[in-house]
């Protein structure tokens, strides 16, 4: 029954979205233009990636508001060593390194002192801005042309960020939805303690979860860096909510273990094309906050349905 519910819920998400990109093409016809919509892709690939770990730690039952400041963490520290004559490859993996070390310490914090993952990772979202702002100096750090290929490049016709993207939300459906690993996480995220009471080392797969998920999170940071061409303490401003606001519009339940990586991935698509739309239509760009801002609002009411739907 319940995963009936949630490919009903995905399809009609994905009715939603084939109206909206109709109504808007109507509209504008540019809207529905292979440049466009290759554009759009290009636009959401990076939110994708970081969606796609975040869906993962909401289905565990828990959340990550640092993940935007991991981005500005690892991107300011890949550009610092470039600009220090480190050698890409070398700054590069010293960066997914680094990402996972902040998934270590968040899952380590929240694992093992069962404090609340909003509390904890709110607190870190703040220790790794700092770090960004140390790490730059307040400053932005060019690395321009010294990895292009990675968020400008293409492999044919695609953009290779957007093959990132492909690539990342092809794992990480199969990872939660055909392995034991998946299967554990849906587990925990519907009842921890029965999941613990069954053998389950919940704090381990806690911890594995929060070290897989800044993983990808790292990985999403080399994209965008590549893809600006510098680095500020900014950069990863805002994905924290955008990638949460796609999950829940996905139907991922923000207290665990119900939804799936399609549904959020259809989130990340429906955000996308809101935002392209708005550009399109020479909308301001603080109406696009405040069209975020209801959107996420509106999601949180729609996962409170469900959640009392569920324990009906």
């Amino acid at each position: 029954m319940k995963l009936k519910r949630t490919t009903s819920y995905n399809i009609i998400l994905g009715l939603l979205i084939i109206v909206l990109c109709t109504a808007i093409a109507l509209v504008n016809s540019v809207f529905i233009s292979p440049k466009n919509i290759t554009n759009v892709f290009q636009q959401i690939s990076v939110l994708g990636v970081v969606t796609a770990g975040m869906c993962m730690v909401i289905l565990s039952g828990g959340i990550d508001l640092s993940v935007g400041s991991q981005i500005s963490t690892v991107g300011s520290a890949v550009a610092a060593m470039i600009a220090a004559q480190v050698p890409v490859w070398a700054a590069l993996l010293l960066g997914l390194l680094i990402g996972i070390c902040c998934g270590a310490l968040n899952g380590t914090l929240i694992a093992f002192t069962r404090a609340e993952p909003f509390i904890i990772t709110l607190g870190m979202m703040s220790f790794y801005r700092g770090f960004a702002l140390i790490l730059t100096k307040g400053m932005t750090i060019s690395v321009k042309n010294s990895y292009d290929w990675l968020g400008r490049g293409t492999l044919g016709d695609i953009p290779v960020p957007v093959i990132v993207f492909v690539l990342i939300a092809a794992l990480m459906f199969i990872l939660l939805k055909y392995t034991s690993f998946g299967r554990v996480v849906y587990t925990i995220g519907g009842n921890p303690n029965a999941a613990y009471l069954s053998g389950i080392k919940v704090r381990g797969y806690k911890l594995l979860i929060y070290t897989l998920n800044s993983a990808i999170v790292a990985l999403a940071a080399l994209v965008l860096l590549s893809r600006l061409g510098a680095t500020s303490s900014s950069m990863g401003d805002g994905f924290e909510m955008r990638s949460i606001a796609a999950a829940v519009m996905g139907g991922v339940v923000l207290s665990g273990g119900r939804g799936n990586l399609v549904g959020g991935m259809l989130g990340v698509l429906l955000l996308g094309m809101i935002s392209n739309a708005l550009n399109i239509l020479n909308v301001p760009t603080f109406f696009q906050d405040v069209a975020l801002g209801g959107i996420i609002v509106l999601a949180v009411l729609l996962s409170k349905v469900e959640l009392k739907r569920r324990s009906a």
